[in-house]
């Protein structure tokens, strides 16, 4: 477990293969039906965002707080974790590309936070399937530019790595990974289930209770919460006065915007 540690802190995530079996993985998908509603905003050009599918579902719950899940993180992400948000990725055959970027140059967080990505269907180079820079969460929070509703970052990758990935293989990588996924040109969809996992010593100010804890020492532990350790830390909220700030006079900047372009 050591190496697996060493090696994540090196190049920024992990690959598992056949962590589910496909009878999992269609409980999975079907647990995922049941749940999807709304489209989220980053979706476009046959590319679908489907996002806090687990907030209402039982299954979903139970799925992203099991033993298998949470043995492979807790090496690497600690013993008590809460999830902050999930989603379901849809790239249908000419699925666009998703830019070159970081996950905090969306959320504004400043500690890294876990992502673990759940193949459910194939990922190929052909059909938008995930490529990685390793080593780039080293780097702290890279450059990032806004296009249309989209980050991304100025920093060009110098060694992408495809991640050749079947249903039910897992990556777990940091949210300050430098990571895209190419447009689908094939004939076939691309669907990934994403989890993002954070220590219950860490805070997400921009994130209403409750909050989900998925284990506590390592273990299993399912159940919302409207504290949590980070949450209670006067120290968290001091380091986000600043990048709060600098939030709310971002959103002010492109409300104004908006207005005197009306």
């Amino acid at each position: 477990m050591d190496n697996l540690k060493a090696t994540f802190a090196q190049q920024g995530y992990l690959s598992f293969r056949q962590v589910f079996c496909p009878q999992e993985i269609t409980l999975l998908l079907a647990g995922i039906d049941r749940a999807r509603s709304r489209l989220h905003q980053l979706s476009r050009g046959r590319m679908f965002f489907y996002d806090n599918l687990f907030q209402k579902n039982d299954d979903l719950q139970a799925f992203i707080s099991q033993p298998k899940i949470l043995d492979l993180l807790t090496p690497i992400a600690g013993p008590d974790l809460f999830v902050r948000w999930d989603q379901l990725v849809v790239k249908e055959p000419g699925g666009v590309e998703f830019p070159w970027h970081q996950d905090n140059s969306y959320n504004d967080l400043i500690e890294p936070h876990f992502q673990l990505w759940i193949a459910l269907t194939p990922m190929t180079p052909e059909n938008g399937g995930l490529w990685v820079q390793p080593g780039s969460h080293r780097s702290g929070l890279l450059p990032h530019i806004q296009v249309d509703k989209h980050m991304v970052c100025t920093t060009q990758p110098g060694t992408p790595v495809f991640i050749q990935a079947e249903p039910g293989d897992v990556v777990l990588f940091s949210s300050y990974l430098l990571h895209h996924t190419a447009p689908n040109r094939t004939q076939q969809s691309r669907w990934a289930y994403v989890v993002e996992y954070m220590s219950q010593d860490q805070l997400d100010p921009y994130l209403r209770a409750p909050y989900f804890i998925a284990s506590r020492q390592g273990l299993p532990a399912p159940q919302f919460t409207h504290f949590y350790r980070g949450r209670l830390k006067l120290r968290n909220h001091v380091n986000y006065l600043v990048p709060r700030m600098q939030r709310v006079l971002r959103r002010t900047k492109k409300l104004w915007h908006r207005f005197v372009h009306l």
